[in-house]
């Protein structure tokens, strides 16, 4: 595994495209109409990094239970492809552009959900929080983001 596929790995881009998916009509309804291919633009790659980076603390978070099971074994800190350093330095960076796209092409408060959001779902195994609550927030921020 390259290093670079180590790092998108991290990301778990299978899984964020999945959320992404479900943006799009959430800011077509909220803006009542196709927003701005800008506005939709940021708020994707901001969405992307977002997700992407708390998939990468969870991946840190989760590296010792990783090593047993099958399924999970080839992620990149379980084969050392990249050390915890390494992920967790990469997830905060992609966490904080993450963090100034939506505070530069959305709003503030669009921001502090985003954050919220993240906080949530990077947590989600070690504090069991239920999905609904991370799904809801999810609404939640991409509401904010169209009524900016």
């Amino acid at each position: 595994m390259t290093r670079i596929r180590a790092y998108i790995d991290l990301m778990k881009l299978r899984v964020v495209e999945l959320l992404i998916i479900t943006t799009v009509p959430a800011v077509v309804l909220a803006e009542g109409g196709f927003p701005s291919l800008a506005l939709l633009a940021w708020t994707l790659i901001g969405g992307t990094l977002a997700a992407g980076s708390a998939n990468a603390f969870n991946m840190v978070i989760e590296s010792e239970r990783d090593k047993l099971m099958k399924r999970t074994a080839k992620r990149p800190l379980v084969t050392g492809v990249v050390s915890r350093t390494e992920a967790t330095i990469f997830a905060c960076a992609i966490g904080l552009l993450s963090l100034a796209i939506f505070y530069t092409f959305t709003t503030p408060l669009a921001t502090l959900l985003r954050r919220l959001q993240s906080c949530t779902t990077s947590s989600s195994t070690p504090l069991r929080l239920s999905r609904i609550l991370r799904r809801t927030l999810s609404g939640v921020v991409q509401q904010v983001v169209c009524r900016s």
